[in-house]
């Protein structure tokens, strides 16, 4: 339940609690704050206890390996590890193909959102989007969540994005969009002083119960945390009883409601996470939490095979008195290799042997596998997925069984789509609120560099920014290989489009250097034709490009090549 003004000493109307503006007083902002602050703290500590039980198993703590004594094998066969770092590169694979939908149906609306769509691309690449989706997804996986928090670098005066790591984010467990969220961050005295100014650090230091004398204040280093609170109208940063400064929310232009490409203002954070019941910000379970009973399954049995081997390879002894006596037999026989008894009787097994201890039941094992193969139907990391090969597989049953674990971890690849999209129109809004000028921007097609000019006017209002489902999975390349080669034997495709999915790396200039060499063939087959005409004798036209490419993808099909092209 939400805290109310009521807990505060001096009253807060409850308008000013839900909606604290530019204008609410710091003595107001600080009480408001602290009230936060309780009320997200028992939420953030319920989800503290699942993320050291998830972190302990990724790291591979698992199944109380501290608490087993040092005879016995403490060994753990970390699946979870696997799983996690299987999937989050199949989900990150490939960039998504953005998808800019015009505000109408007019030729330069449908020019303008091309161009918005291939600038979104080329900064997918040039802010380095890949690697922080991975750490995305990794956070959502271990953590239930996992946070970016899209921003105006004023260093590169343009729209950037950062990962915030879970731990360090508060916000109150509720049914609708988040009324606000605080986050714990970590600056320097360099950094205070640059954003907030040398006089707000020094009033800063005081409030701590530091005093530094102002000529002293320059040498002042070292690492603090502050509060940054975000609402949808404002961003204020506090520490302890004081409020370092207040601001409008950045992200959204208050003066002209017009340039906005958002709606209405709103907190620049974007959460992903799955296995919601309701609408809660959060998912109520994990992948983690699931597989760690099969974990566990996993370990002790991995640890029985270690155990009975162990024992398997110090049999026992059993020797009669008449062969050796007791302290001969306890300095000559020792497990050291090659190792050599010499004795009267040794040789006489009724006199001397060694009995190996029963075998570990074969359920044992069974129920490894059996854990093994439960596993991977959760996670969808079978064999296949992870790039090892079955003894008895077929390319055709890699392919589909690769398929079926690729469904599986769908659900995972919509959630990361959807923050890519979100992140999309996040780029737009800040595009359009600090796009002054004319921007050139690189960007990397199928067709090689391309340079795209950029104006503000071309960001218009009313786009709508969606990623292509599926866009973001690793492609079959032998596949689209296959499939260009069939259609190019039907006259079904052009020859820019089988060369750009042969992967060759200049498409254009080869179907031109096709195009050559088809016209001088036709000059050659007309030659062929008239000296056949002169001699009177009936000559075969040569095979058409079509026919020659049609019949290397047959062979290809069966096997007679693994590659066609650059």
């Amino acid at each position: 339940m939400a805290l109310t003004p009521e807990i505060f000493n001096e009253q807060i109307s409850s308008d000013t609690y839900k909606t604290p503006t530019e204008t609410t007083p710091e003595k107001d902002l600080v009480a408001i704050a602290n009230a936060w602050e309780k009320e997200s703290s028992s939420y953030h500590e319920e989800l503290a206890k699942v993320w050291k039980t998830n972190e302990d198993y990724y790291f591979g703590k698992q199944t109380e390996m501290d608490r087993i004594p040092s005879d016995m094998s403490n060994a753990v066969q970390n699946q979870i590890f696997m799983g996690v770092e299987t999937v989050v590169p199949i989900m990150t694979a490939n960039p998504p193909q953005f998808v800019v939908e015009p505000p109408e149906e007019a030729d330069t609306s449908v020019k303008y959102a091309d161009k918005i769509q291939r600038v979104l691309s080329a900064l997918y690449d040039t802010k380095d989007i890949r690697t922080k989706g991975e750490m995305l997804m990794r956070h959502m996986i271990i953590y239930r969540f996992g946070t970016w928090k899209p921003y105006w670098d004023y260093e590169e005066n343009d729209c950037n994005v950062k990962y915030v790591r879970p731990k360090r984010l508060y916000f109150p467990k509720v049914t609708t969009e988040l009324p606000y969220v605080m986050e714990k961050v970590d600056i320097t005295a360099e950094e205070f002083k640059d954003v907030f100014g040398e006089e707000k650090f020094k009033e800063f230091l005081k409030n701590r119960g530091e005093k530094v004398e102002e000529e002293q204040l320059h040498k002042v280093a070292g690492m603090y945390s502050i509060w940054e609170v975000w609402t949808d109208k404002i961003v204020f940063w506090k520490s302890g009883s004081m409020i370092i400064e207040k601001r409008k929310n950045p992200t959204y232009d208050f003066k002209d409601v017009d340039k906005n490409h958002f709606l209405y203002p709103k907190i620049p954070y974007i959460i992903a996470s799955c296995f919601r019941l309701a609408n809660e910000p959060v998912g109520e379970t994990d992948l983690i939490q699931q597989t760690i009973p099969i974990q566990d399954v996993v370990n002790v049995s991995e640890r029985l095979i270690i155990n009975n081997a162990t024992k398997t390879g110090n049999m026992q002894w059993f020797v009669d008195p008449a062969v050796m006596t007791e302290e001969e037999a306890r300095t000559k026989i020792t497990n050291s290799p090659g190792l050599i008894v010499f004795g009267s009787g040794v040789a006489n097994t009724n006199l001397m042997r060694r009995d190996p201890p029963p075998p570990l039941p074969a359920y044992i094992e069974n129920l490894k596998i059996s854990a093994e193969r439960a596993f991977d139907n959760i996670f969808g990391t079978h064999s296949t997925t992870r790039g090892e090969r079955g003894q008895q597989e077929t390319l055709g049953g890699r392919l589909l069984l690769k398929q079926a674990d690729i469904g599986r971890i769908d659900l995972l690849v919509r959630e990361y789509e959807r923050c890519v999209a979100e992140l999309g129109n996040w780029f737009v809004q800040l595009m359009r609120i600090n796009y002054l000028n004319k921007r050139t921007f690189k960007y990397y097609g199928e067709s090689g560099l391309q340079f795209i000019e950029l104006s503000p006017e071309m960001i218009e209002k009313g786009i709508k920014v969606i990623v292509k489902s599926g866009t973001t999975l690793p492609t079959d390349e032998l596949s689209k290989r296959r499939e260009a080669l069939e259609l190019w034997g039907m006259n079904a495709l052009d020859p820019v489009s089988l060369y750009q999915r042969l992967k060759f790396p200049n498409p254009e200039e080869t179907a031109q250097k096709l195009q050559a060499w088809r016209t001088g063939q036709l000059a050659q087959e007309a030659a062929i034709q008239n000296q056949g005409k002169t001699e009177g004798r009936q000559v075969q036209p040569l095979p058409s490009p079509q026919t020659e490419m049609g019949r290397i993808g047959g062979r290809m099909s069966q096997g007679e090549f693994t590659k066609v092209g650059g």
